[in-house]
């Protein structure tokens, strides 16, 4: 069924037409643990984080974006690092930033998700 759905091929394509279809993901941070990726206007962002130890329990500490958001957040989802069993959660969420908050007074590490417009 060839010509149905289908979409014209490309001869030779350079690499940044490529690129520039798929969305060119950008890496930062020291160890390039924070990047960013925008698809047609969706920014899918993410990195990794760590939380000081400290506070007696329950504590939160701002988690910058890596590139603000100009309409909304859809979501942001994290993912602790380690064998740890505490409670760990999201909080105040705005278009810069976020919090990431802990149920324990050890210090934590933890990979972080953003997705929005």
């Amino acid at each position: 069924m060839s010509g149905i759905n289908n979409l014209p091929g490309y001869t030779n394509p350079e690499l940044t037409e490529i690129l520039e279809a798929l969305g060119n993901t950008k890496f930062s941070g020291s160890a390039s643990e924070n990047w960013v990726h925008v698809i047609n206007g969706l920014i899918i962002q993410g990195g990794k984080t760590a939380l000081h130890s400290g506070g007696g329990g329950w504590g939160e500490q701002v988690v910058p974006f890596n590139a603000a958001f100009t309409k909304q957040v859809l979501g942001v989802f994290i993912c602790p690092i380690g064998a740890t069993y505490y409670n760990y959660y999201v909080s105040a969420v705005t278009l810069e930033q976020f919090n990431f908050g802990k149920g324990t007074s050890s210090g934590v590490s933890a990979y972080w998700i953003a997705i929005g417009v």
